[in-house]
């Protein structure tokens, strides 16, 4: 027989709860896009089921995250995916669980920066900043001197900056590339620029006022007596916020030069100089002498003494070189306080006796907070070492 119940009862039909937070996001960079997500599933009462799909196409999971735990935040490789679907369903059969879906759109849009007119502006450029305005991108006249306006980048464009150095026009595409810093004690980053646009491709250890792309597309760089290279950078992704540029702030220098006065820019040059030919970077420091890197294999680093071709200094100006330009295997450096442009004959460079010589080649104005580039292979209309002299 069946005894029933005599008294009132409590049934609890109630399912039990299913509420997992899914948190989801996504990375740009230049060494590949991400997806990153997260399911907290600790107020739940049952297990959830994880799956991630690109369209239709599952590409992760199905992952099981039980009831009252959380899902460590997982990251998969994201290049070329337009979006991500995440779907999380209940664990239980037989319950009317709603499942969670999330599209996430993986948007990197890089920003397009065009060539620097190479044809129009054939010129030795420099980069010149003002106080509470900008910084002005002019062209030397060899004639006379005098530098003109060929545009500007204000301190106020989006997002704002408060230095641009270390400048040059990479060989391989023909733009400008150089370290912008950010305003304040914010960091410095390579970036590639011109007159509309600029694109934050890494972000390195501190800003420098010496730096270079050299022929092969790789940019050098000078900070106090160490020099960096980043490799390859006209393949490099870039962006319009500096949040999604590369992380290279702990890169590693790959030569240091013993002491021997500041470097305001930087040239590269490849030559032999005794042991084969190498890449090299060289400055003119404020004392009178050569700053000199060898940054391939082997590397090495040297300072050696400049004079003119009779030995004497006296012509030589003491005080920064701001602006330095490498052709034709030939290297300039113009003088911030208007004494001229001067050519390293890079032939004369002797390390074993520690000499160079150096020679005037043009006027150049007085110029400060400043920085050198020019187009390669196309005439700059510098004397060579036989012909007549500027200025």
């Amino acid at each position: 027989s069946f005894d029933g119940f005599t008294d009132p009862q409590d049934f609890d039909c109630e399912p039990l709860p299913f509420e997992p937070v899914l948190t989801v996001s996504h990375a740009c960079s230049p060494l590949g896009d991400s997806a990153a997500f997260s399911v907290d599933n600790s107020d739940s009462g049952v297990d959830a089921v994880v799956e991630l799909y690109d369209g239709s196409e599952l590409i992760w999971g199905p992952e099981t995250v039980e009831a009252g735990t959380v899902m460590e935040e997982t990251t998969i490789p994201a290049t070329g995916v337009e979006s991500v679907t995440i779907e999380i369903t209940a664990g239980v059969e037989g319950a009317n669980y709603s499942p969670t879906r999330v599209k996430e759109i993986l948007e990197c849009p890089e920003v397009n920066v065009t060539a620097f007119d190479c044809a129009a502006y054939p010129a030795l450029i420099q980069v010149i900043g003002e106080t509470g305005v900008g910084f002005h991108i002019k062209q030397l006249d060899i004639a006379s001197g005098e530098y003109t306006a060929i545009y500007s980048l204000p301190f106020d464009r989006t997002p704002a900056f408060g230095g641009l150095n270390a400048v040059g026009i990479n060989a391989v595409d023909f733009i400008a590339y150089g370290l912008m810093k950010l305003p304040g004690d914010a960091p410095s980053y390579l970036v590639r620029f011109d007159r509309e646009n600029v694109a934050f491709l890494a972000r390195v250890p501190e800003h420098s006022a010496a730096g270079a792309v050299d022929d092969d597309g790789t940019f050098v760089w000078e900070k106090r007596t160490n020099l960096y290279a980043i490799y390859g950078i006209a393949e490099m992704e870039g962006f319009a916020s500096p949040d999604d540029a590369l992380d290279l702030s702990e890169i590693n220098p790959l030569a240091t030069r013993p002491p021997g006065g500041g470097i305001s820019d930087i040239a590269t040059v490849k030559a032999d100089l005794g042991d084969g030919e190498g890449s090299y970077v060289m400055g003119v420091t404020n004392q009178r002498q050569l700053g000199i890197y060898r940054y391939d294999d082997p590397t090495g680093a040297w300072v050696v003494d400049l004079s003119e071709a009779d030995g004497s200094t006296d012509a030589i100006p003491t005080g920064p070189f701001g602006a330095a330009w490498s052709h034709d295997d030939r290297i300039y450096f113009a003088a911030n306080s208007g004494d001229g442009v001067y050519e390293v004959l890079v032939d004369t460079v002797d390390l074993d006796a520690g000499t160079a010589e150096i020679r005037r080649v043009a006027s150049s104005e007085g110029t400060a907070w400043n920085d050198g580039m020019n187009c390669v292979g196309i005439p700059t209309c510098i004397p060579d070492s036989l012909g007549a002299v500027y200025g």
